[in-house]
């Protein structure tokens, strides 16, 4: 089959990094481009987290976890959905713990995400991580 992807150069280096899609990515996608004339090109971080929260609502991320803050020497708890707290770095920590749990080899992992030395990369696949998700990737095959 074809398989349809995000080609991009990071702006914080020089990497060419390409992103395969989901078909529920790219309608996603295909949604923002009728809204718009760019995906995320030339946008901030704030302007992108605010599209990936539409995009989580829209997926139905709405399942309850716990955010903990700290203020001072106070430990704040409170259950919030998932879609409220999700931004670009969450995505892209959860996209490299996926590959990793799916048993993707490393080394395609450390060059698909940009880093350049595969110690950042395998700071991903701790054991405890890898069999959440690894349970996460069969609860969401049923």
């Amino acid at each position: 089959g074809i398989i349809k992807y995000i080609d991009f150069t990071q702006t914080k280096g020089t990497k060419d990094n390409m992103i395969p899609l989901s078909s529920k990515a790219l309608l996603i996608l295909q949604r923002q481009a009728a809204t718009s004339s760019y995906y995320f090109a030339g946008i901030s971080n704030q302007v992108g987290n605010r599209i990936i929260k539409r995009a989580a609502r829209e997926m139905g991320l709405q399942r309850k976890i716990e955010m903990v803050t700290i203020k001072g020497t106070e430990t704040i708890k409170e259950m919030v959905p998932l879609c409220s707290i999700i931004s670009w770095h969450f995505a892209r920590n959860t996209y490299i713990s996926l590959l990793l749990a799916s048993g993707v080899n490393p080394i395609f992992v450390q060059g698909n995400v940009g880093h350049s030395d595969l110690k950042t990369t395998m700071i991903y696949s701790k054991q405890n991580d890898i069999t959440r998700w690894k349970e996460t990737l069969k609860a969401q095959n049923k």
